[in-house]
């Protein structure tokens, strides 16, 4: 094909349901010797402030597959006009808890609350979006890190 670095000749297509299938047995799996070693299934709390409907949709995906990966899921909500002190409040709530392991604050945010102090309450071991700027730093600059699903996901499909 090419001499560019990177660029296999005969490289083939992508299938990315298999590479899906692939990853949801291991999470599966995973999930299942977290129960094993802590007596409780790993849990996922979810914020979603506002009404919008593509977040909706994303947040109710998020808990259909942690119910079929063995994943406990915690879905919390607060309406449009919640204040900036309620989110925060909320937040601070969910990362405290003992059953929660990863916390996803669905973005955007309505528009009269600012992201960046409730992005640096999620602590970056539970920060499943890498939204966090340790994880982001981290990432950056090679070291482990949480990182933001959608190139996550990119570089897994890379990788098979």
């Amino acid at each position: 094909m090419t001499d560019t670095p990177g660029i296999h000749a005969g490289a083939g297509i992508i299938d990315g349901t298999a590479v899906a299938a692939l990853v949801r047995e291991a999470t599966r799996e995973s999930a299942a010797a977290f129960e094993a070693r802590h007596g409780r299934r790993p849990g996922l709390a979810t914020l979603l402030v506002g009404d919008n409907p593509a977040s909706a949709t994303y947040v109710a995906g998020k808990h259909r597959a942690a119910a079929a990966l063995g994943i406990a899921s915690i879905d919390e909500s607060l309406s449009a006009t919640a204040t900036q002190a309620e989110v925060e409040a909320l937040v601070a709530e969910l990362v405290a808890r003992d059953d929660t392991d990863g916390v996803l604050v669905q973005m955007p945010l309505p528009d009269h609350l600012d992201p960046e102090p409730v992005i640096l309450l999620v602590p970056p071991a539970k920060d499943v979006d890498g939204f966090h700027p340790t994880n982001v730093g981290a990432i950056a600059t090679g070291l482990q890190g949480t990182a933001s699903c959608t190139p996550a996901g990119v570089m897994t499909l890379l990788d098979h």
